[in-house]
């Protein structure tokens, strides 16, 4: 659901710059596609069929992709801290 909120906020601000709004386009468009074709496979229960993925493995990728979220969304936070404060003074 986050995902497609972001897409349409993407898609329905003012373009200033075609080719950032396009990358962050593709980025959602693509990651919300992923997302539903791991739902699907678990819906259906392809992953007894597709035996050369290791699905074990694959809830260590969505750790690492949610700890790579975290460290964006805190990297984000301490540069705004640290611009707000260095313009306070």
């Amino acid at each position: 659901v986050t995902l497609l909120i972001a897409f349409i906020c993407v898609r329905s601000s003012v373009w200033i710059d075609y080719s950032a709004f396009s990358y962050f386009e593709v980025v959602t468009i693509c990651d919300l596609i992923m997302i539903l074709a791991f739902y699907l496979v678990h819906l259906f229960r392809f992953y007894r069929v597709l035996t050369c993925i290791s699905w074990p493995l694959s809830i260590f990728g969505f750790l690492a992709t949610f700890l790579c979220l975290a460290s964006v969304w805190l990297s984000y936070k301490i540069s705004c801290v640290t611009q707000s404060t260095d313009a306070a003074v």
